[in-house]
C-alpha cells in the first residue's frame, strides 16, 4: 500500500516538472534574444574609424599601416545602435563633391602655332629639384624609392584646394616598385629651389629597375627574363578642378560616381574633343606599318620584336587551332620557334645600336618585310606594338611628335584622355585625381574615407607605365594634417577590385 502511494506521488512530481519546463520554453520562444549590438559596433569602429590623433608621424618612405592607426574603442558594451552609422566631417563631404583631375598635355597637333606652355606637373621622369636634393629611401629595406609623380600645387585652382591644400610648392610621390608595389612610400612637399627641368637630379646608383620579375609585361621593349629601367615614363599633365554630381543620399561615405554621371564633367575638362578610334588589326590587312616612316628608331624595333617574342611564348603554351591551321601540332610549334628565334636576333641587333638613332630607309624596309612574313603572330602583336613604340618616342622626346602623322597621333591620344566619345557615347575610366571621392568596391567606401581626405588616387594605366597589378593606389591624409602641412603623416593603401579592401 505504501509502495503504491509513493509511486503515485513520484509520477505526479515528474509530471509537474515536465509542465514547468514546457512553460519555460514557450516563454523563451516568445521573447527574442537581444543582439550583441555593442560588439558589432566595436568591430565596425575598429575596422573603419581610424584616428591619427594618437598615431606617431612616420618618416618619409615608411609604410604606415591602417591597423596601426586604429585605437581601441572604450565602453563598447554601452555603444548605442546609432554608432553603426558612420558620419563624416563637412570638409570630407565637400571633397566628395569635387575632383582635381590630371589632364595630360598629350600632343594633338605638333604644327600648332601656339603650343601650350609646359607646367611643372608630370608622371614619372625625375623630380625637378635642386642639386641638394636627397633621394628618399624606404624604411623596410633601406633601398631608394621610385619616383611616381610631381604635382605643381600653384597650378591648382583655389576652388579645389578646400582651403587646406597649399597654393605653392611641389608635391612628390615616391613608392617602392622593386618587385611590384611594396609597402614603402614617401609623400614630400617641396617648397625650396626648383630645378630647371626634369633631368637635374642624379639617380641613386642602387635604385633598382622597376617592376622586377614582371619587367617584360611592364616595359614593352624588354625580353622575358630581362630587367627594365628604374625611371618611369614621363608624361606631363596639369590639374583641372571639376564638380561631381550629387551623391546618393544612401551613401553615408560617398565614393567615385559611375561614368554615366561624371562623364560629361570629364569630357568638358578634356577640352578639345578626342575621338575613340584605337589602332587595331583591321587597320593593317597586309601587315604594313601604320605609316611609311615606321619604325623610326632602333628602340621601336626592340619593342616590336619583344612583343613578338612574348606572343610566341604564349602561343607555344596555349594551343590555338587558328594559328597556322594547315599545320600539324609539331609543325606549328616549329613555326612558332622559328619566329621567336628570328625576333630575338633582330632585338639583339637593335640593342647594339643607340636606342633613338633613326633607321636607314633600307633597314626599315627589310624589317617591315620580315615582320609581315610572321603573319600569324604579327597580326596579334601589331596594334599594341605600334602604340607602345609611338608612345615611347613621345614621352622620351616630346618633339618627336612632328615625325608622327597627325591622324596617328589623334588615335593614340584616346589612351591619354580624361574622356572620349564614340557613337554619341562618353567613354571614360576612373581618372587619376586628388581631393575627391575615392573609388570603392560594390558601393562600399574604403575604411579610411570616414576620417581622411583622399589626397591622391592613381589607377593602373599601361599607357603611363603604371603597372599596379590591377590595383588602385590611394594616398590619404587627415584634414588636420593637411592644414598643418604634415604630408609625412600620409597613408598609402591599395584597393584591389577583385577582393575586399587591401592595405598598401
Amino acid at each position: 500500500m505504501l509502495v503504491a502511494i509513493f509511486s503515485a506521488s513520484l509520477i505526479g512530481l515528474i509530471g509537474l516538472l515536465v509542465l514547468l519546463v514546457q512553460s519555460s520554453r514557450e516563454r523563451s520562444r516568445g521573447t527574442p534574444k537581444s543582439r550583441p549590438i555593442a560588439r558589432k559596433a566595436k568591430a565596425i569602429q575598429g575596422d573603419a574609424s581610424p584616428s591619427v590623433a594618437e598615431a606617431p608621424a612616420p618618416s618619409a618612405g615608411r609604410r604606415r599601416s591602417i591597423r596601426n592607426l586604429v585605437p581601441a574603442v572604450e565602453g563598447a558594451d554601452a555603444a548605442p545602435e546609432m554608432a553603426l552609422q558612420p558620419t563624416i566631417s563637412p570638409v570630407l563631404k565637400r571633397a566628395a563633391g569635387q575632383a582635381i583631375v590630371f589632364r595630360q598635355d598629350f600632343p594633338t597637333d605638333p604644327t600648332s602655332a601656339s603650343p601650350q606652355p609646359q607646367g611643372l606637373g608630370w608622371f614619372g621622369g625625375l623630380p625637378s629639384a635642386s642639386a641638394g636634393f636627397v633621394w628618399p629611401r624606404g624604411h623596410t629595406h633601406g633601398r631608394p624609392l621610385h619616383f611616381l609623380a610631381q604635382i605643381d600645387l600653384a597650378e591648382v585652382a583655389p576652388a579645389g584646394r578646400l582651403e587646406l591644400l597649399p597654393d605653392h610648392g611641389l608635391l612628390w610621390l615616391f613608392v617602392d616598385l622593386t618587385d611590384g608595389l611594396q609597402g614603402d612610400f614617401a609623400v614630400i612637399w617641396h617648397t625650396g629651389e626648383v630645378g630647371a627641368g626634369a633631368g637635374d637630379v642624379a639617380l641613386p646608383p642602387d635604385l633598382a629597375p622597376a617592376f622586377g620579375a614582371a619587367a617584360a609585361t611592364a616595359w614593352p621593349w624588354v625580353l622575358p627574363g630581362a630587367t627594365g629601367t628604374p625611371v618611369l615614363p614621363c608624361w606631363r599633365f596639369r590639374p583641372i578642378v571639376i564638380d561631381l554630381p550629387a551623391t546618393d543620399p544612401a551613401q553615408t561615405v560617398p565614393i567615385w560616381p559611375e561614368t554615366d554621371a561624371v562623364g560629361p564633367a570629364l569630357l568638358a575638362a578634356q577640352g578639345q574633343p578626342v575621338p575613340f578610334d584605337p589602332i587595331s588589326a583591321r587597320d593593317f590587312p597586309a601587315l604594313q606599318p601604320p605609316w611609311s616612316g615606321f619604325p623610326r628608331d632602333w628602340l621601336s624595333v626592340q619593342i616590336v620584336t619583344a612583343q613578338l617574342v612574348q606572343e610566341a611564348d604564349r602561343a607555344a603554351r596555349i594551343p590555338s587551332p587558328s594559328l597556322w591551321p594547315g599545320l600539324s601540332e609539331s609543325e606549328r610549334l616549329l613555326a612558332i620557334a622559328r619566329t621567336r628565334d628570328e625576333a630575338i636576333e633582330w632585338h639583339d641587333h637593335a640593342a647594339r645600336n643607340a636606342a633613338f638613332d633613326p633607321l636607314d630607309s633600307g633597314v626599315r624596309a627589310v624589317f617591315n618585310q620580315w615582320f609581315a612574313e610572321q603573319d600569324e603572330l604579327a597580326r596579334l602583336v601589331g596594334p599594341r606594338a605600334f602604340e607602345a613604340a609611338i608612345e615611347t618616342g613621345l614621352h622620351a622626346f616630346p618633339g618627336s611628335a612632328a615625325d608622327v602623322p597627325s591622324p596617328i597621333l589623334a588615335r593614340i591620344a584616346a589612351r591619354h584622355a580624361l574622356a572620349t566619345c564614340a557613337d554619341g557615347r562618353i567613354i571614360a575610366d576612373r581618372p587619376d585625381r586628388m581631393l575627391s571621392a575615392p573609388s570603392g568596391i560594390a558601393g562600399e567606401a574604403p575604411p579610411l574615407a570616414q576620417s581622411h581626405l583622399l589626397l591622391i588616387e592613381l589607377v593602373g594605366n599601361r599607357a603611363l607605365g603604371h603597372h599596379f597589378d590591377g590595383r588602385i593606389v590611394q594616398f590619404w591624409i587627415s584634414p588636420t594634417d593637411l592644414a598643418a602641412r604634415r604630408f609625412e603623416r600620409a597613408v598609402m593603401t591599395c584597393l584591389d577590385p577583385w577582393r575586399p579592401h587591401d592595405e598598401g
